[in-house]
């Protein structure tokens, strides 16, 4: 009867708005919980890098790469833990030509991460790369970016960049500048060969990941 078709049309209509309504809600939840944690990581980036450059209205190209450093070694898992030894400092090497001049040092001074004080260590090309966590690799190694990387492999080293096609090459992190912003690619498969563990957050955060055994081949 008509009666009956137009009621089963109202409530099919009923149900589809309700689904609608979930699935929103759904995207909705979803986009804030990612928002959170860009929010919370960009606090984090904001905050480091206006405690040393509070008289500038606007954060350089390299105090706001610096603050990514710093952060980075708070979203990272070494083996063995940096717990560990509380009494060693948590070291950033930077080989290479420096970018950042005196940015970096004004940035971690006293700060602490995992319990343990940060410090810098520069090397030239003829210094042995020393124990580190984190080692910055210059632009200005590009042509010997292959044989540093080889090198470090089984060091549990983080390596970062800001080389084109970094990632490809086996380095783990890559500073890229996208529409004026500061953005980062990650290789977690080199970061996993290492023995180093991404925190899932900062992988969020990544413009492009490479994932476990997709990296380059040996």
């Amino acid at each position: 009867m008509p009666w009956q078709a137009n009621r089963t049309v109202r409530k099919e209509k009923r149900s589809k708005i309700e689904r609608n309504k979930q699935i929103s809600l759904m995207s909705i939840t979803s986009r804030a919980r990612f928002g959170a944690i860009v929010i919370v990581f960009a606090a984090g980036i904001m905050g480091a890098a206006s405690r040393s450059y509070a008289r500038n209205k606007t954060p350089s190209e390299y105090q706001l790469k610096a603050a990514f450093l710093l952060n980075f070694t708070k979203f990272i898992e070494w083996s063995p833990s940096p717990q560990q030894d509380p009494d060693l400092p948590m070291i950033i090497g930077i080989i290479g030509t420096d970018p950042f001049g005196a940015i970096l040092d004004d940035l971690i001074a006293g700060q602490q991460v995992h319990g343990r004080m940060l410090e810098i260590r520069r090397l030239s090309r003829k210094d042995p790369i020393p124990s580190c966590q984190i080692l910055f690799i210059s632009a200005s190694e590009k042509r010997r970016m292959r044989g540093i990387l080889d090198r470090v492999e089984p060091m549990g080293v983080l390596t970062v960049s800001e080389v084109k096609g970094f990632p490809d090459m086996g380095g783990m992190i890559n500073f890229t500048v996208e529409k004026n912003r500061i953005r980062f690619q990650i290789n977690q498969d080199a970061a996993e060969h290492a023995s180093l563990k991404i925190s899932s957050k900062l992988l969020r955060l990544a413009s492009s990941v490479i994932p476990p055994g997709n990296g380059r081949s040996s």
